[in-house]
C-alpha cells in the first residue's frame, strides 16, 4: 500500500476512536441573520442576534417585535440570558464525556421547549458520541425539518454518516463510498449555511482526504484555520496531508502546534509518534505513542503504529504484543496481521505467517496486501497453486494488477515444473490470456524488465521458442546496476536451464549487497528458485555479519531438507529406470529435479528417458542442462553435446516430413 493511502486510512480510524466532544460541540448559534428591517435598535453599534435555534419561525417574529430586553416572552413562556448559559454548560458536561448528566439537562430544557433547536442539536451530539447514532439522526431531522439551514443539525449529521463508516457491519464497509458523499454533502451545508463554521470545513477536509482529495482537503484545513488558527483539529489534519506529501518535517511542526492547542488530542501524539518513526526516531516515537495510548487506551491504530515502533528497534517481543492487541480492539483493522505475518516470515514461521494473513481476510476480505503477501510466501513455501489462487483474486485491483501479473507467470512457471498426480492443471487458454495481460502492461511500462520475465516465463510455457528468445535477449542486454537486475537475469536463465549463467548472476547480487536483511531476502528469493548454491552463499554471509541470525539457520536447514528429500525421490526415480517403467520414471525424476535441479545424475537419466520415449525437445532440453551442470570439457560433455546435434536434426527432418513431434507437458 502507498505512503498516502496508508496515511489515510490510519488517520481515518484512530480520528474515529479518540474524536471526542469538542468536534461534536457546535456554536450557539447556527447563523447570523441580521434583523435590522424588523426591529428598532437602542444604540446604533447594537445588532439583533439570531433566535432560530430557540424557537420556531412563527415565534421569532414575536420574539423581534420585543427588541433586546433581558426577558423574552414567548407565548406563555419567557426566555432570558439563562438560555444561553444553558447551552455552554451542557457544551461544556460534553467536552468532558459526562454524556448522561448532559442528556439528562438536555431532557428537561426540551421538556419545557420543544423547539429549542440548539439544546436538540446537542442531545444529537450526545448520542453521536456515544455512538447512538440512529438516535443522533432522529434529533438532527427534528432540527432540520424546523429550521432547513441550521449549520449544527448538518454538522452533526454529517459526522453521524461518517461515524458509521467505523461500523464492522460488511454490508456497511461495501457502501463506505456512499456514507462518505453524505457525509460531505452535509458538511458542506453547514458551511453554505454558517461561512465561518470552523469545525464543518475541517469535518470535510477529512472526508475529502480519506476520498483521496488530498490538495483540496488541505484547502478546507487551511480554511478552517483561517477562522480559528488554534484549532488543534485542522492543525493535525493539515499535518497528515503535509505528511502523505513528504513534508515531514512540516508536518512535525503542525502536530506539535495541535498538541500544544490541545494536549488532550491523543490523535496528535499518534501522529506525530508516525512522523518520528519515518525519520527513524523511534525512541521519540514510542513516548509520544504512549502519551496516546494514555489519551486514548483503546485505539487500535495507536496500538498497531507503537509495534511499529518497537519492530523498527529492535523489540519485535513488544511489537508483537502490540500488534495482537490492537486486532483484538479491532479485528477489521487489517494492518496489524501484515505486519505480524512480516515478523513471522522474517523467522521463517510462514505457516504462522499465513494464518495472521488468512484471519485478516476473513474479517476483510478485500484486503489486497494481505493476499498478495500469502501469494508471495507461497510461492517460498513451494505452493504454486496457492500463489496462482490469491494472484488471480487481486488481478481485477489496478494498483496491483502488475505485481499480481508478475508473480503469476511464476507461479504458472513453478506449477509446470511440478508432477504431482494430484496438481491441478493449468489450461493453455490461461497462458494465454496471461500473456496478453502482461503485454498490456508492457505497453503502459515499456522499460519494467520483470514484466519481460514473466513473458519469458510463459512462452517458455507454451513452447514458443522463438519469443522466448527475443524477451531472453531483451532481459540480457539490460544494464544491470542494482541486486534487482542481476536477479531478473540470473531468473531468465533459469528458463533456460543456463546455470551457471544464473549463478554467476545471482552471485554478482550477492555481491553487491552488505545488509543483513537484503541478504535474507536474496537467500529466500534464491530457495524460491531452488537456487541452492547460491541461497547458502547468502545466507552464510548473512551468518557472518550477524553469527545467530535465525532466518538464515533456518534457510539454511530448509535448503538441507529439501536436497535430502530429492536424493530420496531420485532413489525411488531409479528404481523405476531400472525396471523400464518409464511414464513413472518420468514423473519421479521431475519430481526429483523440482526439490533439487542441481542433481546432475537425474537431469542426464530423465533426458535419457523422454529420449526413449519419443519426446525429443524434452530430452535436448535434459541433456542440456546435465552439460550446464557439468561446466566441463570432458568427455560426457562432447557426448552428449552430439547427442544434443543428432536429436536436434531428427527433429528437423520430422518436421520436413510433416510428422508430429510428441512433447511432454503438464497443460
Amino acid at each position: 500500500m502507498d505512503k498516502s493511502k496508508a496515511m489515510i486510512l490510519c488517520a481515518a480510524a484512530l480520528s474515529l476512536a479518540v474524536w471526542g466532544a469538542s468536534n461534536l460541540a457546535v456554536s450557539a448559534q447556527s447563523k447570523t441573520v441580521s434583523l435590522e428591517n424588523k426591529t428598532k435598535q437602542t444604540k446604533k453599534d447594537i445588532q439583533t442576534p439570531a433566535i432560530k435555534n430557540l424557537v420556531n419561525i412563527k415565534e421569532e417574529q414575536d420574539v423581534n417585535e420585543q427588541g433586546l430586553n433581558n426577558e423574552i416572552p414567548v407565548g406563555n413562556k419567557v426566555y432570558t440570558a439563562k438560555v444561553t448559559r444553558d447551552h455552554t454548560e451542557i457544551e461544556d458536561l460534553i467536552s468532558q464525556q459526562k454524556y448522561e448528566v448532559a442528556k439528562e439537562r438536555c431532557l428537561q430544557l426540551l421538556k419545557s421547549n420543544p423547539n429549542d433547536h440548539q439544546t436538540r442539536v446537542n442531545l444529537g451530539n450526545i448520542y453521536s458520541s456515544q455512538y447512538k447514532l440512529g438516535a443522533a439522526h432522529s434529533e438532527y431531522i427534528k432540527v432540520l425539518q424546523k429550521d432547513p439551514d441550521n449549520a449544527g443539525a448538518h454538522n452533526g449529521l454529517g459526522l453521524v454518516y461518517y461515524r458509521k463508516t467505523s461500523s464492522s457491519n460488511m454490508e456497511v464497509r461495501k457502501n463506505i463510498d456512499s456514507y462518505y458523499k453524505g457525509a460531505l454533502k452535509e458538511f458542506e451545508a453547514a458551511i453554505k449555511a454558517q461561512p465561518d463554521y470552523y469545525k464543518a470545513y475541517n469535518n470535510a477536509g477529512k472526508i475529502l482526504q480519506e476520498m483521496g482529495k488530498i490538495d483540496e482537503a488541505e484547502q478546507y484545513y487551511r480554511k478552517s484555520l483561517e477562522y480559528e488558527p488554534k484549532y488543534s483539529e485542522a492543525l493535525e489534519n493539515l499535518g497528515t496531508v503535509l505528511y502523505v506529501k513528504n513534508q515531514v518535517d512540516a508536518a512535525v511542526d503542525k502536530f506539535k502546534e495541535a498538541i500544544a492547542s490541545s494536549t488532550k488530542n491523543a490523535s496528535s501524539y499518534y501522529h506525530l509518534g508516525e512522523a518520528l518513526i519515518s525519520k527513524g526516531e523511534y525512541g521519540k516515537a514510542i513516548n509520544y505513542l504512549q502519551t496516546a495510548l494514555y489519551l486514548s487506551p483503546n485505539s487500535a491504530p495507536v496500538h498497531d503504529m507503537l509495534g511499529k515502533a518497537y519492530q523498527l528497534q529492535g523489540n519485535e517481543a513488544a511489537a508483537i504484543v502490540e500488534y495482537k492487541k490492537s486486532v483484538l480492539i479491532k479485528p477489521e483493522y487489517s494492518y496489524p496481521y501484515l505486519r505480524l505475518a512480516n515478523i513471522y516470515q522474517d523467522r521463517a514461521d510462514y505457516e504462522l505467517a499465513i494464518s495472521e494473513l488468512r484471519s485478516a481476510l476473513s474479517v476483510n476480505p478485500d484486503f489486497l496486501e494481505g493476499k498478495l503477501k500469502v501469494a508471495e510466501i507461497s510461492l517460498t513455501t513451494g505452493k504454486p497453486d496457492q500463489a496462482i489462487r490469491y494472484y488471480r483474486e487481486v488481478l481485477g485491483n489496478k494498483n496491483y494488477s502488475q505485481v499480481a501479473l508478475k508473480g503469476l507467470a511464476k507461479a504458472y512457471y513453478m506449477k509446470a515444473q511440478e508432477v504431482s498426480s494430484t496438481a491441478g492443471m493449468i489450461s493453455e487458454s490461461e497462458y494465454t490470456d496471461a500473456e496478453q495481460a502482461i503485454k498490456q502492461a508492457i505497453q503502459f511500462n515499456p522499460d519494467d524488465i520483470q514484466l519481460y520475465l514473466a513473458l519469458l516465463r510463459v512462452s517458455r510455457l507454451t513452447n514458443n521458442d522463438t519469443q522466448s528468445q527475443a524477451y531472453l535477449s531483451r532481459i540480457v542486454e539490460n544494464p544491470a546496476n542494482k541486486p534487482i537486475d542481476h536477479i531478473i537475469k540470473g531468473e531468465a536463465f533459469l528458463t533456460y536451464k543456463k546455470f551457471n549463467d544464473a549463478n554467476d548472476e545471482f552471485r554478482q547480487a550477492i555481491y553487491q549487497v552488505s545488509d543483513v536483511k537484503d541478504l535474507l531476502n536474496l537467500g529466500e528469493i534464491f530457495i524460491t528458485n531452488r537456487q541452492y548454491p547460491a541461497a547458502k552463499e547468502a545466507f552464510n554471509k548473512a551468518l557472518s555479519l550477524d553469527t545467530n541470525n535465525i532466518k538464515a539457520i533456518r534457510g539454511l536447514e530448509r535448503i538441507q531438507r529439501n536436497e535430502e528429500h530429492a536424493i530420496a525421490k531420485m532413489n525411488v526415480a531409479k528404481g523405476f529406470y531400472k525396471i523400464r517403467q518409464r511414464a513413472a520414471a518420468i514423473e519421479a525424476f521431475r519430481d526429483t529435479l523440482s526439490y533439487n535441479p542441481y542433481l546432475t545424475e537425474a537431469q542426464l537419466l530423465l533426458a535419457k528417458t523422454f529420449e526413449k520415449e519419443g519426446y525429443y525437445f524434452n530430452a535436448i532440453e535434459h541433456y542440456t542442462a546435465y552439460i550446464n551442470l557439468l561446466n566441463t570439457e570432458g568427455k560426457d560433455t562432447e557426448k552428449y553435446q552430439k547427442k544434443i546435434a543428432q536429436l536436434n536434426e531428427k527433429v528437423q527432418r520430422m518436421q520436413e516430413k510433416g510428422e508430429s513431434i510428441k512433447k511432454f507437458t503438464r497443460l
